[in-house]
Formats: structure tokens, C-alpha cells, sequence
């Protein structure tokens, strides 16, 4: 995440963008797997809880980075 003026986001504000980052990259693994992501097609959001996806996200990413 980028800030105007290139100001550092504080923990906070890092740990929930880091968490974002997490839930798209479930919603892309799970739809490139032939299932439902975070978000259906008609742009209602899943069942799943969001802490699901962070993990599954955390993951994909760590297994990515390797």
C-alpha cells in the first residue's frame, strides 16, 4: 500500500492492509480452482468468515514467496 507523500502506514493500518492483501489472494486461488471465492458473480460476498480467507490467503502467498 502506497500513501500520499510516502508517509509509513502505522501497524495498525499495516496489519489490515496486509490482511486484504490475504483475502484477494484466497478469492483469486479458490476462483482459479473452479470455486467460490470471498465474492459470488452476482457481487454478494460468501458465507465464509473473513478470517478463513486471511489464513487461506496467508498461506497462498507464503507458499508463492518460497
Amino acid at each position: 500500500v502506497d500513501t500520499r507523500g510516502g508517509v509509513a502506514l502505522d501497524a495498525d493500518l499495516t496489519e489490515l492492509a496486509y490482511h486484504g492483501a490475504c483475502v484477494t489472494a484466497a478469492h483469486q486461488y479458490l476462483v482459479a480452482q473452479g470455486q467460490e471465492g470471498f465474492v459470488m458473480v452476482n457481487g454478494d460476498r460468501t458465507a465464509g468468515s473473513l478470517q478463513e480467507f486471511v489464513e487461506l490467503g496467508r498461506a497462498v502467498i507464503n507458499y508463492s514467496l518460497k
